[in-house]
């Protein structure tokens, strides 16, 4: 399988979770903010905003300090 294709469904999927609710996702998410994939981290810190959970905070502090372009 293409490797970028890969991101991309992986990518299409970690959005969804977000726009799903899934509240039992939010560990995966977060471990997710550390993927080498700028797009899958992206869509990993939206998918933790849409869900509010408290316990991602810390981490997506964390993330936000360390943003590059």
């Amino acid at each position: 399988m293409n490797p970028d294709l890969a991101v991309n469904v992986r990518a299409h999927a970690t959005e969804a979770l977000g726009v799903m609710q899934a509240h039992e996702a939010v560990p995966d998410l977060i471990t997710t903010l550390s993927s080498e994939s700028a797009e899958l981290r992206y869509w990993a810190a939206y998918s933790l905003g849409q869900l509010g959970d408290p316990v991602s905070i810390p981490e997506l502090e964390r993330v936000a300090r360390r943003w590059l372009v």
